[in-house]
């Protein structure tokens, strides 16, 4: 009896492993670990629809710079040079600065 229940229940598990690897998953994934003494790590997943093509663009500091989306865009020099990564050459999706600030966008339409 004991075996009958555990080949039911390992069926069971292995019967929905297979619906979820199976299923259509739109949607980007974002984990975040947080350690000692302060320490963030962040990773994620860019689980589009389609490919992203990606360049990266190095912004030196100094560098004048605007938000660029109309008249009353936010202006500002830059106080330390960064590195980005735009997709399709339209904007930032992730970037670093010099002192280790990194930011990363996640969108849903």
């Amino acid at each position: 009896m004991k075996n009958l229940t555990l080949f039911k229940t390992t069926l069971a598990l292995i019967l929905m492993m297979l619906y979820f690897t199976l299923q259509k998953v739109e949607a980007c994934t974002r984990a975040i670990y947080k350690g000692p003494n302060g320490m963030v790590l962040t990773g994620r997943t860019m689980d589009f629809t389609l490919e992203i093509p990606a360049n990266q663009w190095i912004f030196p500091r100094g560098m004048k710079r605007s938000g660029e989306v109309g008249k009353n865009s936010i202006e500002w020099t830059s106080k330390y040079g960064s590195l980005a990564v735009s997709a399709w050459d339209i904007s930032v999706v992730d970037g670093m600065n010099e002192k280790g600030l990194v930011a990363n966008m996640l969108w849903l339409v």
